[in-house]
């Protein structure tokens, strides 16, 4: 699928993403709220955006608290977390252009 409604989805994500690469929700909000809208997104999307959005759902599910993350086998932190999202952030603004184009 391409076309507008793919790229309403992507900036949907896009906003999320960017709320919490500008500070505006703590990792902990980011990474609730975007498993929860990837969880429950049932639009038809490409699979070129859809493994970009798998691969930031990953890492966020991946995401744990500092005071349970050696608890927690391959758990990442809010560092890993926040380079993730930024290169979701820079690949979903490529499948933009793309899309534009």
């Amino acid at each position: 699928m391409t076309g507008t409604k793919e790229q309403e989805i992507i900036h949907e994500y896009t906003a999320l993403i960017n709320k919490y690469i500008n500070g505006e929700m703590s990792a902990s909000d980011f990474s609730l709220q975007y498993i929860e809208k990837f969880k429950n997104d049932d639009d038809p999307i490409s699979d070129d955006t859809y493994w970009i959005l798998q691969h930031l759902f990953a890492e966020a599910d991946a995401y744990c608290e500092p005071e349970i993350r050696e608890d927690v086998r391959d758990a990442i932190g809010e560092e890993e977390l926040t380079e993730a999202a930024r290169e979701a952030s820079v690949q979903l603004e490529q499948r933009l252009a793309k899309l534009d184009n």
